[in-house]
């Protein structure tokens, strides 16, 4: 969302790195005075480091004139140190108190997303911040950079900075000087992933379950897969699918983890997300969900095998101009998802359904962040108003290659599914239409869905490319309702 504001408004993306950060947090004492729980953290440091504190502190140590051993004394914490589960959220409590004070306004959408409007009423930004633990990511011009730098450092103390090539995150960021485009990727951060090896003889025993060691290194490999999720999305299913192997994997997990991540390095170089300047004027949501129903085997009450179907749901929202025709080669992907639902499908219709339920609620959220930040300062009133009964500035079409679910949406007659299960859903996507939430219904054929690879395993080029100049949305033949 910074990234695609940035680059729409010609502003320079830098990452800040407050120096330490947990050190700086609140006091456990300032929370007690907010009316939460006291808290009381006592700690022994490393045997080694007693001698130091008497020698720069002697004042606030001289009791260990008097101890024989330093297992006779030991530390109380006043406020957050590094170890101690209370100090991320101490350094966040004290991050945003400052920030607040600057005259920021922090996201409704997200706690982490603070931006400042150039005047009351306006619908430009001054800059826009976004924290992550203690590195912050901050869009403006050259000249706010710097004010904001300076804030910091008087605030915080020592800030490192990182500008037009940088990684954040593990993300490597590149913002082109001259047309401030701005290029994510996770090149690097693939390379240096490791396979977990498994001897030939191992390999053999496809339903074994892993020992400890390799559940370990199955989530180790499964975690850097899911990291890299940030920037692509083209390996999103399979990810999901072996997510939900994590309880208890087996050989053949291990194996498919480590094929994933071969097939996600043999394609780091191109799987590159890239935001340019799109054109002046009206814009819009383009959402493209998908669905697609396996077999799940399971035991139930009475401990008998029983096989249910369970949909594998995916989609992908993007940002393009607000024109007649619908394609597009300049979009700007502000979300993608691949999900495995828990809830028991009886049919396709179902099935798509449920996907559909996700991506509008999905891209009603994102449509409530892009008011934010692009429109005047509103009160969360206004947000739910418009969130409840349309309105948003940026309206929200949804394209699907489903024909019956069209069919139910579009039409004026109630919707009568054989999957009784189904109705709510229906309904609530009907009501979607109705209250003008959703602007378009947009029916296409299976070729041009965007999210046909979020729901099935297979190496999927157009969510790689999606983002490239070349790139173009097509959508060549849709019904609109």
């Amino acid at each position: 969302m910074l990234a695609s504001y940035a680059v729409n408004h010609g502003l320079q993306v830098i990452s800040y790195d407050v120096s330490r950060a947990f050190l700086q947090g609140l006091h456990l004492e300032e929370l007690e005075k907010r009316g939460e729980k006291k808290r009381t953290v006592f700690f022994d440091p490393p045997p080694d480091a007693w001698g130091l504190l008497y020698e720069t502190m002697p004042d606030k140590f001289g009791i260990l004139k008097n101890v024989r051993s330093s297992a006779e004394v030991t530390l109380q914490a006043i406020k957050g140190v590094y170890g101690l589960g209370d100090a991320p959220r101490l350094w966040r409590e004290r991050f945003h108190e400052w920030m607040m004070s600057q005259g920021f306004t922090q996201s409704k959408f997200d706690e982490c997303l603070y931006f400042m409007k150039c005047f009351k009423g306006s619908r430009e930004n001054r800059l826009l911040v976004t924290m992550h633990v203690d590195d912050c990511e901050v869009a403006g011009t050259p000249t706010e950079l710097k004010r904001f730098k300076a804030a910091l450092v008087k605030q915080f103390g020592d800030v490192k900075e990182q500008v037009w090539d940088f990684r954040h995150c593990g993300i490597e960021y590149h913002q082109d000087k001259t047309t401030g485009a701005l290029t994510f990727s996770q090149k690097e951060f693939v390379d240096q992933m490791q396979f977990f090896p498994l001897g030939k003889e191992r390999k053999k025993q496809r339903t074994s379950p892993l020992t400890a060691v390799e559940c370990t290194g199955f989530r180790f490999v499964l975690g850097g897969l899911q990291w890299c999720t940030h920037t692509r999305a083209d390996h999103s299913a399979e990810c999901s699918r072996l997510q939900s192997k994590r309880a208890s994997p087996t050989v053949e997990d291990m194996c498919d983890a480590n094929a994933l991540l071969k097939r996600v390095k043999d394609t780091a170089a191109k799987a590159v997300l890239t935001f340019r300047k799109q054109t002046s004027g009206r814009k819009r949501l383009l959402v493209f969900p998908d669905a697609s129903l396996n077999s799940v085997r399971k035991k139930n009450k009475k401990g008998q095998e029983v096989e249910e179907s369970r949909t594998q749901a995916g989609w992908i929202i993007l940002l393009t101009s607000d024109t007649e025709t619908l394609d597009s080669d300049n979009v700007h992907v502000l979300n993608w998802a691949s999900r495995k639902m828990t809830r028991v499908s009886k049919s396709t219709l179902a099935s798509e359904a449920i996907a559909r339920v996700g991506a509008v609620e999905d891209a009603i959220r994102i449509a409530g962040w892009l008011e934010e930040i692009y429109g005047p300062e509103t009160t969360t009133a206004q947000l739910i108003v418009k969130q409840e009964r349309g309105g948003y500035s940026v309206p929200i079409d949804v394209a699907t290659d489903a024909r019956a679910l069209h069919e139910v949406l579009i039409s004026p007659m109630e919707p009568r599914p054989s999957d009784a299960g189904s109705i709510l859903w229906l309904k609530w996507l009907r009501e979607a239409h109705q209250f003008k939430c959703v602007r378009k219904a947009l029916w296409t054929s299976t070729g041009d869905m965007l999210g046909d690879g979020l729901t099935k395993d297979k190496q999927d080029l157009s969510l790689i490319h999606i983002s490239e100049p070349t790139r173009r949305t097509p959508i060549s033949y849709a019904v609109f309702c």
